[in-house]
């Protein structure tokens, strides 16, 4: 849900926008169905939406960052190091600031192996 944040911060009206996100999340309703509810929602408490119900149903592929760029589809994701190439930080961590997505993703599962045995 934290990957939401803006989406929420942007919505016409929040509380509304989570109510539907939290049913979508909980397997209650489908997408189109949370759409439409919130749209619906939005027209009882009078607010105009900012982009119609047509577009706001368009499925599109949105990235999962807070920058809102998305990666081209053709575009290769760097090749993760290993999880023992990743220096560590002075408490034993790595870095973690420094590190791709994919490299922390291997970070966590080695731990995991490393915890679980």
């Amino acid at each position: 849900m934290a990957l939401f944040g803006r989406k929420i911060n942007n919505s016409e009206h929040q509380l509304t926008f989570v109510k539907y996100l939290r049913a979508l999340a909980d397997g209650e309703i489908e997408p189109e169905e949370a759409v439409r509810a919130y749209h619906g929602g939005l027209g009882k408490l009078g607010i105009k939406p900012i982009r119609s119900l047509a577009d706001d149903l368009v499925h599109t592929k949105q990235a999962s960052s807070y920058s809102g760029t998305t990666v081209p589809a053709q575009a290769a994701p760097a090749p993760a190091r290993s999880a023992a190439s990743i220096a560590p930080s002075g408490n034993g961590e790595p870095d973690f600031s420094r590190m791709t997505p994919a490299e922390k993703a291997m970070w966590n599962i080695e731990r995991w192996k490393r915890i679980l045995g």
